[in-house]
């Protein structure tokens, strides 16, 4: 039997994301649905590692080194204890939260489409996109916090044309 709601939440850089996955890490369980992780707030990993043509290609498994046997291994684990999750979630939506949504090519975004469809009635996608020039603010201060000398806007610029693309 499929679980009725599926949210899946994902925001593209300096869109608060991280701050909304946090609160839900720490408010789980939640009253009236359920948040769907593997022990982090942000899924990117997670969704990047089920979903993408070659899961090797997600930044943190290449910065990682992981192989593909280990990603394969992890891929089953996590879909586990996600299946795990839906069966025990009561009646309210369940949560998935992840930037990587908004990078995700079309061919891991269908095979995401196809999942949920196994699982879920229905799903959303809700998703935050910040203004240009509120980013390259937000981006700025970023650097400057992190006593970076340079910042070169053009190279900071949200990808959004390449987002639309994919």
């Amino acid at each position: 039997m499929k679980h009725p709601l599926c949210i899946v939440h994902w925001g593209m850089p300096k869109t608060g994301s991280t701050s909304i996955q946090a609160t839900l890490m720490e408010a789980s369980p939640l009253v009236g649905g359920t948040f769907l992780n593997v022990g982090v707030g942000n899924s990117s990993r997670l969704l990047a590692t089920l979903f993408m043509d070659d899961p090797r290609d997600f930044h943190l498994n290449r910065r990682w080194k992981i192989d593909p046997q280990a990603l394969a291994e992890e891929r089953q684990r996590a879909m586990t204890l996600l299946d795990r999750q839906i069966a025990k979630a009561g009646p309210g939506p369940c949560i998935v939260s992840a930037e990587v949504v908004s990078t995700l090519d079309e061919a891991a975004l269908l095979r995401m489409r196809d999942w949920l469809a196994e699982r879920f009635d229905d799903w959303r996608f809700v998703g935050y996109v910040r203004p240009p020039r509120g980013y390259l603010e937000s981006e700025f201060q970023q650097k400057i916090k992190a006593g970076r000398k340079h910042f070169a806007p053009d190279k900071n610029y949200p990808g959004y044309a390449r987002s639309e693309e994919h």
